[in-house]
């Protein structure tokens, strides 16, 4: 996904869906622009669905040392905080029926 929210596209993947080179739409315009020929692919709207994202923001980077660190931290807390929630809502039913039975303000 780009920063767009939607699928990158490679400059050779909107090339062959702008000119047809297949016969059923594989990219992210849904058909609209298929076998459109509008020009060169790098020359479209920065808008355009068949407008290329650049290389960097296609290519797939491994998380470092400090990133795998913190999503393992964040899959803990989750775990825990799952593990936790069944208990919390127990305690809010315990606090309700004490208010109702005037032990608490």
């Amino acid at each position: 996904m780009n920063a767009l929210g939607v699928r990158a596209l490679s400059e050779r993947q909107a090339s062959r869906c702008e000119n047809a080179a297949t016969p059923k739409c594989r990219c992210r315009c849904g058909g609209r622009f298929h076998g459109a020929k509008r020009g060169s692919v790098r020359e479209l709207a920065p808008d355009d669905p068949h407008r290329p994202d650049p290389p960097e923001s296609r290519a797939r980077r491994r998380p470092g040392p400090a990133e795998r660190a913190q999503l393992e931290l964040d899959d803990q807390l989750g775990r825990v905080m799952g593990e936790l929630e069944p208990q919390l809502r127990g305690l809010d039913a315990l606090r309700r029926a004490a208010r109702k039975a005037g032990l608490l303000p």
